[in-house]
């Protein structure tokens, strides 16, 4: 009547089924669910690897600033992170407002703050709107090496026109050609588009 389960109530289910009445267990003293999400993070971590979404929510309710930060940043896009498998039917709105690229959005939360962040959600959702391959991660990872090339300093409209006038895929597709890894190869992709000068018309 004093101790609660906190994580394993799955495999304590399995094991009352068998009939099995011990089982090793962690005991320690919670101060909350704060602390319960963040000795839950710990231990998982060092155990069997949390993906990136179960590390999210973790951390959303151990009142991690970057979760939050996340969280924050992509309501306000209009996209969301779903917990678990979500919709099963994946409609085309599903598709292109669920975002899986969890790890690579934390990643760039801690090393460029809201400013990257907004980069990176702002110029996907304004260049292809009505493509779900725009939510990927190498896409994102080389969307934020290209801005922090160019110092964090990117005129969004030209960007946004440039991109548009092509898709995820070939962005994609080109930059796994080259010798590097594919995040690098995608921002010189985005970088050549960039700077490429615009054809005089007639």
């Amino acid at each position: 009547g004093t101790l609660y389960v906190v994580d394993g109530q799955q495999r304590l289910a399995a094991l009352k089924i068998r009939g099995t009445k011990w089982v090793r267990a962690e005991v320690f003293a919670s101060r909350g669910p704060e602390h319960e999400a963040e000795v839950f993070r710990l231990i998982n971590m060092n155990r069997t690897r949390l993906n990136s979404k179960e590390e999210f929510f973790a951390l959303l309710t151990a009142h991690d600033a970057t979760a939050w930060l996340v969280k924050r940043v992509v309501e306000r896009h209009g996209f969301a992170i779903v917990r678990g498998g979500g919709n099963t039917e994946k409609t085309l709105d599903y598709q292109l407002t669920n975002l899986t690229m969890v790890g690579t959005l934390m990643n760039i939360g801690e090393r460029f703050g809201e400013a990257g962040l907004e980069f990176v959600l702002a110029t996907i959702k304004a260049a292809w709107p009505a493509d779900p391959l725009r939510n990927n991660n190498t896409l994102a990872d080389g969307l934020i090496r290209f801005w922090n090339a160019m110092n964090k300093t990117v005129d969004a409209e030209r960007l946004v026109n440039r991109l548009a006038a092509t898709t995820p895929a070939k962005i994609l597709y080109s930059g796994s050609q080259g010798v590097g890894d594919r995040a690098t190869g995608t921002a010189e992709v985005i970088g050549r588009l960039y700077q490429k000068r615009a054809k005089a018309k007639a």
